[in-house]
């Protein structure tokens, strides 16, 4: 009969995971739904054998690396899983108000200050708009700084999302200093380019507080992790 662990004994395999120096708890997920299937295989085997030399086999069981080959497998995973999530949000966000009210002040400002090449409106609309992106995004990646033991995924938001602003923010900086050095070859197609990119920067910045605040509450509503 096939053994099948209590949550109490689950509890168990967790603080076993814990003390091999694995504190974020969606890692310590991952490494117990592996870990739990091998030691449940063992049980069932040997029904009379300890819990803990069973642990002390199961982890055998996975070589010298221990844990850290399922770990390396799972952040593999991550960018490409968290690239698929932003995908999805980023059309659920579009279908709603909020997005498309978002789209249509972003046109009429390429109209209003692109097209009619107002070069004086869109220095101050770029300084202005890097600013708040630069800040709501810090208040949003802060929820995940906080309590970025909670989930590995949390610390890899930044490194896809603050390469992405850096180059908005040189490329609108190239903008204002072409602006105030006279050189306006391409002017409209420049302002254009940059325009869509902070676009972008302001949807990602509304959708990636919905992934963070997804993942804390999946996260947080596990009880073997309680």
């Amino acid at each position: 009969m096939k053994k099948k662990l209590s949550k109490e004994e689950l509890k168990l395999l967790v603080r076993f995971i814990q003390k091999r120096g694995f504190v974020e708890l969606d890692i310590q997920l991952e490494i117990l739904d592996h870990f739990a299937c091998k030691v449940e295989e063992i049980l069932s085997e040997e029904p009379n054998l300890a819990l803990s030399d069973a642990m002390a086999r199961a982890h055998a069981s996975f070589g010298v690396m221990g844990f850290s080959t399922i770990v390396d497998s799972y952040l593999n995973g991550i960018q490409v899983s968290f690239l698929r999530t932003l995908k999805s949000e980023f059309f659920h966000f579009m279908k709603s108000l909020q997005g498309q009210l978002l789209l249509i002040a972003y046109v009429f400002v390429y109209i209003l200050i692109v097209q009619n090449a107002n070069l004086k409106l869109m220095q101050w609309f770029l300084v202005g708009s890097l600013l708040t992106n630069f800040i709501l995004t810090i208040i949003v990646l802060n929820k995940g700084w906080k309590k970025r033991k909670l989930s590995i995924r949390l610390s890899s938001f930044n490194g896809i999302i603050f390469p992405f602003y850096i180059l908005v923010f040189n490329l609108s900086m190239q903008m204002i200093s072409h602006i105030n050095s006279g050189f306006l070859m391409d002017i409209k197609w420049r302002g254009g380019v940059i325009i869509l990119l902070l676009w972008v920067m302001s949807v990602v910045s509304c959708i990636v507080e919905r992934i963070i605040e997804k993942e804390l509450l999946r996260l947080q509503k596990d009880e073997i992790l309680a």
